[in-house]
């Protein structure tokens, strides 16, 4: 490579025969935002766009200081080069020097985003990068949802009948039971404790809690699938904003953690002012898009993906406080924990949990954007929660309790049985 050599981001440089060596830079999450949720009667895109400013807003910056945004697609308004077509209708396209993502991992789509847009802070030299996604499924009419869901996971092998999702999640959760000592009531506790931590959020749409009779006699979607076990629809968008941390400091000034004085410069937004959100590491693995009939451990990677996100970031399970985990198998999920051997049991499982003093969200969907920035607490809990998983993490006041749905993105990290994301 003489006279050149590789700088820290993998960039060749003309050195003159010498090597320099740039600095990895530090990506920071600096900004989120979130409308409201439920049946809102907008597009998908305006949903978004409002969540962008939001996020903007929190963290001082502006669209003109933006030169990359991800954009994760969603199933109501579905948009050719969706981040192309949101860039356009928000005035950053046409410019020069700025980058369009459209990442499409499903559930996954917003960790998926979080390391593209960290990816091209570090090695594209991007300042600011948007990541933002939402969705108007509450407003779509039952049939064209369902009619939607359905091609869109549709079972190659065409085993799956309608609904497909459920029916897919519902083929895992009865080899667990199978397989091991989980129990149909078990499994159906999941929604009733999540209904219970839902309570306490501002945005979620759970008014009273379940109890395990209401769930058990719900009508069934699946042979050990009830409908209160499913997610719920809703419209609604988030944002987040990943800088480069010497940008926001040449830009808007030092947050109140760098700035000599303790005091956050007046031009940063509320959240950036705090700090923000340093991203550490992540990592990636993928599994089938649908349950195969035969299920084994082979099917689920996310120990895979964590031991990934572990070696980057330079930590072991046992430093992180905070666990947050989307929609996988239980076992798989607590393997990647570190909390459980392969192929041991339920009951075990249960003893050590018991004896954990550290906080780990094992859950279903919540706002994932929103979530990656809520550091030391439970991500809002926005619908009931759907199977195999449980939560425990501190909602306010300091109590223990729990929190679910069909996805939970944590600040740390998160999972998709179809394409994994650490």
């Amino acid at each position: 490579l003489s006279p050149r050599s590789l700088s820290l981001d993998g960039r060749l440089g003309n050195t003159g025969g010498l090597a320099t060596m740039r600095p990895r830079r530090t990506v920071r999450i600096v900004g989120t935002g979130c409308t409201p949720l439920g049946a809102l009667g907008q597009s998908a895109s305006s949903l978004m766009e409002s969540a962008l400013h939001l996020a903007l807003s929190a963290s001082g910056l502006s669209m003109k200081h933006l030169d990359g945004l991800v954009a994760v697609p969603s199933l109501s308004h579905h948009r050719f080069m969706h981040a192309h077509a949101l860039a356009t209708a928000t005035g950053m396209l046409p410019h020069r020097g700025v980058r369009m993502r459209t990442i499409d991992t499903g559930g996954a789509g917003p960790i998926s985003a979080l390391l593209e847009a960290a990816r091209m802070v570090r090695v594209e030299r991007c300042n600011a990068v948007a990541v933002v996604a939402g969705d108007a499924v509450s407003s779509m009419p039952t049939a064209d949802f369902l009619r939607r869901a359905d091609a869109g996971c549709a079972d190659p092998e065409g085993s799956l009948p309608s609904p497909v999702i459920p029916h897919g999640y519902d083929r895992v959760a009865r080899w667990q039971m199978e397989e091991s000592d989980l129990t149909r009531e078990q499994l159906a506790m999941v929604p009733v404790l999540a209904s219970r931590q839902a309570m306490r959020h501002p945005l979620s749409l759970t008014e009273a809690p379940l109890s395990l009779d209401e769930v058990l006699a719900s009508r069934p979607v699946a042979p050990a699938t009830n409908l209160l076990e499913c997610a719920r629809r809703a419209d609604g968008g988030a944002a987040f904003i990943v800088a480069d941390s010497n940008f926001i400091d040449a830009t808007l000034g030092h947050d109140a953690l760098s700035s000599p004085s303790g005091v956050a410069s007046p031009q940063l937004g509320p959240f950036a002012a705090r700090g923000g959100v340093v991203v550490l590491g992540g990592g990636e693995a993928s599994g089938p898009l649908c349950p195969p009939p035969r299920i084994s451990d082979e099917v689920f990677s996310c120990e895979h993906a964590a031991g990934s996100a572990y070696s980057e970031a330079q930590l072991l399970p046992s430093d992180i406080d905070w666990f947050g985990l989307y929609a996988p198998s239980r076992r798989s999920a607590l393997r990647a924990r570190g909390r459980a051997a392969a192929g041991s049991s339920a009951r075990t499982r249960r003893r050590r949990r018991r004896g954990t003093s550290r906080r780990f969200c094992l859950s279903t969907r919540t706002e994932a954007c929103l979530a990656l920035a809520r550091r030391g607490r439970c991500p809002p809990c926005t619908t009931s929660s759907r199977r195999a998983t449980s939560c425990w993490a501190p909602p306010a006041r300091g109590r223990w309790g729990t929190c679910g749905g069909r996805s939970c993105t944590g600040m740390a990290v998160s999972f998709r049985t179809r394409r994994w994301r650490f």
